[in-house]
């Protein structure tokens, strides 16, 4: 008997320490930031190394200053990357016709005049715009601006389209701007697909 209390004493100990490193082990992980307001919203990336070569192509070789803006149902195209008006228009529509919410990219390399704007003023450009563009609430109005090896994305969602797209529908959006940056896709095909595809995934997570 005293042997028995004796061999399980170390076994208690093991045991013990054992669930302790499991809860410090659990504890770990990655913590979501804090988000901010459900209409507007902004992601800023610095396009990865591979990326960077083909943005700063694409940017010195059509930059705003040398392109005439191209004004459509759709879009703003400050950059002259848009030719094929008709593939970007697929993807836009095919995203209206699934959320019922109407989508509008404005494209640029510039906020202002400068190329690498803050975030407050990337939040002011793109309330003003929306306001601009818009008189009504049912907008989802996607800016993306890049420049040489620097790209930034902001929202603005109306008080109608937040409905569905809330933070969370945003942010799919906004994940395939970054899946797909990197491909080889003309932009009208790129921007098509981005839109067409999130809004997709969209209605998959409405309840």
């Amino acid at each position: 008997m005293g042997c028995l209390g004796g061999c399980l004493t170390p076994f208690l100990i093991l045991f013990v320490i054992g669930i302790a490193v499991v809860v410090i082990v659990s504890s770990g992980g990655r913590k979501s930031a804090p988000s901010g307001t459900r209409e507007q919203q902004n992601v800023q990336e610095q396009a990865p190394p591979p990326i960077q070569q083909k943005a700063e192509t694409e940017s010195d070789d059509q930059s705003s200053e040398a392109a005439v803006p191209t004004v459509a149902e759709y879009f703003t195209d400050k950059m002259g990357w848009i030719k094929q008006t008709d593939v970007l228009n697929a993807g836009m529509e095919a995203f209206f016709k699934k959320t019922g919410v109407k989508p509008y990219l404005y494209l640029t390399d510039n906020i202002n005049g400068n190329t690498e704007p803050s975030d407050e003023e990337m939040d002011a450009f793109a309330g003003d715009l929306y306001d601009k563009l818009f008189t009504d609430e049912n907008h989802f109005l996607l800016v993306f601006q890049e420049y040489g090896d620097y790209y930034m994305t902001w929202y603005v969602s109306g008080g109608d389209a937040a409905e569905i797209m809330d933070e969370e529908a945003a942010n799919i959006v906004l994940d395939y701007v970054d899946e797909y940056y990197s491909s080889d896709m003309g932009e009208e095909e790129y921007f098509s697909n981005v839109f067409s595809m999130a809004a997709g995934k969209i209605m998959e997570t409405r309840p």
